[in-house]
């Protein structure tokens, strides 16, 4: 997304390996796990990818949904 020029001007994160190379694509990182910037939203690795999924689920279907599909994969909050 960054190299495609989705994230320029905007915040985001990604895994810690590759913080440093959002710059290049003109992003500001964000050391968290889950970094919304307007209409896009970035994830910092893979269990960070998985609240990301949360995040989304509950922005479009509401925080019971999002509740409901955690414990129905048994992932701890």
């Amino acid at each position: 997304m960054a190299k495609a020029g989705g994230l320029r001007g905007k915040s985001a994160t990604t895994h810690w390996l590759a913080s440093e190379q959002l710059a290049q694509y003109g992003a500001t990182f964000k050391d968290q796990r889950v970094v919304w910037d307007k209409n896009v939203v970035s994830g910092a690795g893979v269990s960070a990818g998985i609240d990301l999924a949360f995040q989304i689920v509950e922005n479009f279907f509401g925080r019971e949904e999002a509740e409901r599909i955690q414990l129905s994969i048994e992932y701890s909050p």
